[in-house]
């Protein structure tokens, strides 16, 4: 069981903030959300080389397969 810490809280009228903008002000000010686990977007060279690798792996096992018979 987690013990939940005391809280400093300085006037006990203080109200918490119950949305965003309450808290950190109107939403044009907020700038770009990024999460921190996304991935980037793949480009053309990285579609490039996911899609030829493969193809030069099954043409290597085909020209070795043929070359053994």
């Amino acid at each position: 069981m987690y013990k939940i810490p005391k809280q400093n809280i300085p006037n006990a009228d203080y109200v918490y903030p119950r949305t965003l903008e309450e808290a950190f002000g109107p939403y044009e000010r907020w700038g770009e959300v990024v999460e921190k686990d996304a991935q980037p977007e793949m480009d053309w060279e990285d579609k490039a080389v996911l899609w030829m690798a493969p193809v030069v792996v099954i043409f290597l096992i085909v020209l070795f397969a043929l070359e053994v018979v």
